[in-house]
């Protein structure tokens, strides 16, 4: 790491520079706050001693390569600190971590093509998702490292990756929806070992048009597990990869074994979708409506909780692994949390019907940018909202990313379920805007994702795909 600051041009390929805040000056801003009466969101998530005065209530800004520590003090921004939280436990003074320790990544020397998607293996390897080929990179403690070695696709001519790529059994495949919405019936099927595309199905028939594809549960990709779930705009369908009639002729698709689904008459404009641990799964649609299935039928939603007014499209959604928690990313510039539990935690809406009259139908939070961030970058929308990594019963979730333009953006997972607990009821809508942002990349931000926990420890390792490099973050502290 490189205490001289690079010029602009040298900065995307060599180590960036580590800055950090002063913790005093933040902890006199909580000091001030409390003594002139600040509201606050509520107590402390029981699942957690962790003070939730951390990193994650301040919007980092740049500083000076001269004087990082002294640039944070002059140049830090205590409007992004919101309500702070009281505890009544010992308040944490260890160092605030940040999301600017991003280290740029070698990508491979055979692709300029820009990134589209990022996918992290909770194995020894994750996999970067570029026009003309996918490349891999090898997962360690430290965060990602480059290996230089670069898959190529068979469908580069279309100038454009997979509409949607998900790793699938053990991790040793690579599923990929076709680019070309007329050919998004088929998909095509990745040996990672062999490098290259070794089967292509039919899945959908002749008429409908596929928008994503799942795994059949949270944890599935680590697991010797040949099914997988796809959806299209108006059906839901489960299939059975084992079959000795998958083949790379695309003259001469064939389809897996069909294990069940539905083809629905109404127009459900069916968007994205996300499984839980055990195997359940969420539907969000264009109108902003989620439907909430459970394992045994996939003919018919256990649960469909209606949009928020106004219509807002879910563009992507996640589950947390036990599927208590619902994160949809929408068109209009926030993200909604949903809690599917009732009857005293007894239930949930993917095993037994909602009641109509729960409170849980409407979201329990709502995470937007700052005005002030809206204005200064005008344009870019969030997306694809994550849950921190986990695939183990009994762990806890602990960050939300998201991109969001030449930005990434991180919220503390813990501090926003205390402000739902400690918050308004419904149908009023509590909202956190307690976040922190990246440093301005030069290109687009892509995919934002933390790496399995199995590589954090104590801490959250982010990594972050722009249109032509990856960045690797460690020792993000959230204990």
């Amino acid at each position: 790491v490189t205490r001289t600051k690079p010029s602009r041009t040298a900065t995307r390929r060599v180590n960036m520079s580590t800055t950090h805040l002063s913790w005093k000056s933040i902890q006199k801003i909580f000091t001030r706050s409390k003594k002139s009466g600040s509201s606050s969101n509520g107590a402390q998530d029981p699942q957690s001693s962790q003070s939730t005065n951390d990193a994650s209530d301040v919007a980092t800004t740049s500083a000076s390569a001269t004087s990082p520590r002294q640039a944070n003090e002059s140049s830090l921004d205590t409007s992004s600190i919101r309500r702070p939280l009281q505890s009544t436990e010992e308040e944490d003074i260890s160092p605030p971590a940040l999301i600017e320790n991003l280290v740029t990544i070698p990508g491979s020397p055979r692709s300029a093509s820009p990134a589209h998607q990022l996918r992290m293996g909770g194995g020894d390897r994750s996999f970067l998702v570029r026009a003309d080929c996918v490349e891999v990179f090898r997962n360690s403690t430290d965060g990602v490292d480059a290996t230089n070695i670069s898959i190529p696709l068979e469908f580069a001519a279309n100038s454009q990756s997979p509409h949607k790529t998900v790793l699938h059994n053990k991790e040793r495949y690579l599923l990929m929806l076709k680019p070309d919405p007329k050919h998004r019936q088929s998909v095509s099927l990745m040996d990672l070992e062999c490098n290259k595309v070794v089967s292509e199905w039919n899945l959908a028939g002749a008429d409908e048009t596929l928008v994503d594809i799942a795994t059949s549960s949270k944890s599935s990709q680590m697991e010797i597990d040949d099914t997988f779930f796809g959806l299209g705009k108006k059906s839901i369908s489960k299939w059975d990869a084992r079959t000795p009639q998958g083949v790379v002729d695309a003259s001469s698709p064939a389809a897996p074994e069909y294990l069940g689904g539905n083809y629905y008459a109404t127009d459900t404009q069916f968007t994205c979708m996300a499984t839980t641990g055990e195997g359940y799964f969420a539907v969000g649609s264009k109108d902003g409506s989620i439907r909430l299935y459970d394992i045994e039928n996939l003919s018919q939603a256990k649960t469909t909780i209606a949009g928020k007014s106004p219509r807002s499209e879910i563009t992507s959604i996640d589950v947390s692994y036990n599927g208590k928690w619902i994160l949809a990313t929408t068109d209009k510039n926030y993200i909604l949390i949903y809690d599917t539990e009732f009857s005293g935690g007894n239930t949930n809406g993917y095993k037994t019907n909602m009641p109509t009259s729960s409170s849980n139908r409407l979201p329990r939070c709502q995470l937007p940018m700052l005005p002030k961030h809206c204005h200064q970058y005008e344009g870019p929308k969030l997306c694809k909202a994550r849950f921190s990594w986990v695939t183990e019963p009994g762990d806890m979730e602990k960050r939300i990313v998201a991109s969001y333009g030449k930005f990434s953006v991180m919220w503390n997972f813990r501090v926003v379920k205390s402000i739902i607990q400690a918050g308004v009821p419904a149908p009023s809508l509590n909202e956190c805007t307690q976040y922190l942002m990246s440093k301005e990349k030069h290109e687009r931000v892509v995919e934002s994702a933390c790496m399995h926990h199995k590589y954090n420890g104590n801490s959250n390792h982010v990594v972050v795909a722009t249109t032509q490099d990856l960045f690797s973050c460690a020792d993000m502290n959230v204990d």
